[in-house]
């Protein structure tokens, strides 16, 4: 009798239920997936104990007939695909008819459908794989699935889950990646009863960045659009001072779907590289919408990984698009302008101060960015002169008295005129420093792969790498002139 024998379904299906269902999130990526497809405009995920005990997924989309609703759970049944020609343009997220089959048969099962214009809806109940139920049931319309114990028949699988909250950010991190694939769709997660994350549906992929990460880190986006002959980029880019320690930020989508890409991500460094310190990560979010036949999303069943048909050309025209962004945003750090007082403002304090025998000079405190108001006493003293300022900002603004009405006070002195000048430092033309002074430097950073930073004591440097090499070298040629000379071969004599 031969050794080789074919598989039981039951077996065949959970060892193809590794490849799909991987955690939880995996599971919620699906369903998300396929709510996608089905034209909801609503989603929401329910989550306990990290997804091992409950994954609840609902929708509001079109839903399936009963008969539609079996064929769903078996493996290889699909809507979305017919013939083989279909997956070179394919355009919707799912397509392989196994994602359900697969999760269906290493958990408790439960499947509540009901289309718009059906007056009630269709429940399956699925045990491992094994159909339990079928029944007529009333629900709303739309879709919702329950997955509860996740492998509790594949104890392999389950004793590598990690913990709770482990499992549970890579769901939130499943959710967050759709609700930017699509801002048009609502999306709620909860975890163990408490709401983790609720997005009403928006116009825009900024608009959802702004509900997802916060104002701020919306604010610090370059937003921008590019077109190529056969690429199309909408990207959201960190300023050159928003970065972040890792890659966690640096977000690929391809028509809609969030993709891993190492084509894109070595673009991406390419082009940005030189604006971010050494050690930090840009931030960026680049959603890329290609031809469907360019591009293979068949090469996993998790459909994270994708193969282009040209690389060299997505990897070419990313670079440029991204270079030509940040150039036409001609960005400028914002910087706070000082805070200048109002011509009323200044009459009126003119007019206070000399009713009070005080005159007040405008004068600027270091490192507040705010003019302050300085006042002298002139009791036994002449006014106080305010440092020149521009003309632009004293025409047509009223002068102080030469003299003050100072009825009742002690007679004044004899006139001193004092000069307020802000504190000066005179900058020497260079710096003398001996060799003795870079025994202690510590390097710090690399800037724009050009300019070393260092430290030493109190003091810092800023070293051209290419001039210290050059200058190196020099040392060197020097020093074996001065001593052996520079050594060099004899050619031999031609013929």
């Amino acid at each position: 009798m031969g050794k080789i024998k074919i598989l039981s379904a039951d077996v065949a299906n959970k060892i193809a239920a590794g490849e799909v269902v991987e955690r939880p999130a995996s599971v919620v990526k699906e369903l998300i997936e396929n709510a996608v497809d089905a034209g909801s405009t609503s989603i929401r995920v329910e989550i306990r104990a990290g997804g091992k005990r409950l994954i609840h997924v609902s929708d509001n989309g079109i839903g399936m007939e009963r008969e539609d609703a079996l064929l769903a759970l078996e493996r290889h049944a699909t809507s979305k695909v017919d013939r083989i020609e279909d997956l070179e343009c394919i355009q919707t997220f799912g397509f392989r008819g196994e994602a359900l089959a697969s999760i269906a048969s290493v958990s408790q099962f439960e499947l509540l459908t009901r289309t718009a214009d059906a007056l009630e809806g269709t429940k399956v109940s699925v045990d491992g794989g094994v159909f339990r139920s079928v029944q007529e049931s009333g629900c709303s319309p739309g879709t919702h699935m329950s997955i509860n114990n996740l492998f509790y028949n594949v104890p392999a699988r389950l004793k590598f889950l990690k913990t709770d909250t482990t499992e549970m950010n890579h769901v939130t991190n499943q959710v967050t990646w759709a609700a930017l694939a699509h801002p048009n769709i609502h999306f709620s997660l909860t975890h163990n009863g408490r709401s983790i994350l609720d997005v009403r549906a928006c116009d825009s992929h900024l608009e959802r960045v702004r509900l997802l990460y916060g104002k701020e880190f919306a604010e610090n986006l370059i937003e921008f659009t590019e077109d190529l002959p056969d690429l199309k980029v909408y990207g959201l880019l960190g300023k050159p001072e928003f970065t972040k320690p890792n890659r966690e930020y640096q977000l690929f989508f391809l028509n809609q779907r969030p993709i891993r890409s190492r084509i894109i991500g070595a673009a991406l460094t390419e082009a940005l590289d030189a604006m971010v310190a050494k050690g930090r990560q840009p931030v960026a979010l680049l959603f890329l919408t290609l031809e469907p036949e360019t591009v293979d999303v068949n090469v996993h069943p998790a459909k994270i990984e994708v193969r282009f048909r040209n690389e060299r050309t997505i990897y070419s025209g990313i670079v440029r698009i991204l270079r030509n962004a940040v150039h036409k945003a001609k960005y400028i750090p914002k910087i706070e302008t000082p805070t200048e007082p109002t011509q009323s403002e200044e009459d009126a304090e003119t007019r206070d101060n000399s009713l009070s025998g005080r005159v007040s000079t405008p004068r600027h405190t270091p490192g507040t960015g705010q003019r302050q108001r300085a006042t002298t006493p002139i009791a036994g003293t002449q006014r106080t002169h305010a440092p020149q300022v521009p003309t632009q900002e004293t025409d047509g603004i009223e002068q102080a008295p030469e003299t003050v009405d100072t009825s009742g006070a002690q007679a004044a002195s004899t006139p001193t005129e004092i000069v307020i000048q802000p504190p000066q430092q005179e900058i020497p033309d260079g710096v003398n420093l001996s060799l003795l002074d870079f025994e202690n430097v510590q390097l710090k950073t690399n800037l724009f792969k050009t300019y070393i930073v260092a430290e030493a004591e109190d003091k810092i440097f800023f070293i051209d790498q290419h001039v210290a090499a050059e200058r190196v070298l020099y040392e060197r040629f020097v020093n074996q002139m001065q001593a052996d000379g520079i050594p060099v071969q004899g050619l031999l004599l031609p013929v």
